[in-house]
């Protein structure tokens, strides 16, 4: 049983992630913080690509998608603090091997990720939208034996797979971009889904949002 089940239908990918985080939050709290962030940056690279109201900035790190103006224009300034708190914890779990992460640590962690991903599935979401009065409740975090602790060398290893996966991802549309066949159906493609998004977008959040952040 999962508290991040409202990304099943939208935000399968997502959810994954989101669910490797909560599993592990009370036996391996490291690797709980990488997965968080991990959830975080699939959700907000997610935005970017999608939703036609954001701006591209300087950078393409997750620090630099965060700090850029028109996130905090969409999602407010609350959903932005729990995404650099989020950042900040999983780079953290990368890094800094010279003190322990409490499980207690990895559970707010993840209370602000279940936050972010309620806004996301609550503005984008094409069907039913979850309850606004979700919370998270940390009593249901269960300790699981099978998990072991990860390393920082563990979680590089795995932080490394994953951008190595995101690189060919990112080399196969530069393919489809290399032609100018490839470039136009490409660019109609995310013209049609950015123009969808916009809509459901308006739809979902002239709805008051009365969840509890």
């Amino acid at each position: 049983m999962t508290q991040f089940a409202f990304l099943t239908s939208d935000f399968p990918d997502l959810l994954a992630h989101a669910k490797k985080a909560e599993n592990s939050a009370l036996s391996d709290p490291r690797g709980a913080c990488f997965w968080a962030r991990l959830s975080l940056e699939i959700a907000i690279k997610w935005i970017y690509r999608n939703d036609p109201s954001m701006r591209s900035p300087y950078q393409d790190t997750l620090a630099a998608l965060i700090a850029e103006p028109s996130l905090a224009q969409l999602a407010g300034p609350a959903i932005v603090t729990k995404a650099r708190f989020i950042k900040d914890q999983g780079n953290r779990a990368a890094h800094d091997s010279g003190k322990p992460i409490k499980p207690q640590d990895a559970a707010a962690v993840v209370r602000e990720l279940f936050h972010v991903c309620y806004w996301m599935a609550r503005t984008y979401a094409k069907g039913t939208k979850p309850d606004p009065a979700l919370q998270f409740d940390v009593s249901l975090l269960e300790k699981t034996l099978t998990i072991s602790a990860s390393t920082v060398a563990q979680i590089q290893a795995l932080r490394k797979k994953h951008d190595a996966d995101a690189k060919a991802l990112k080399n196969a549309e530069a393919a489809r971009l290399a032609s100018e066949e490839g470039r136009r159906a490409l660019e109609a493609e995310l013209a049609q889904v950015r123009a969808e998004i916009k809509e459901i977008r308006q739809a979902n959040t002239a709805v008051q949002d009365d969840h509890d952040y």
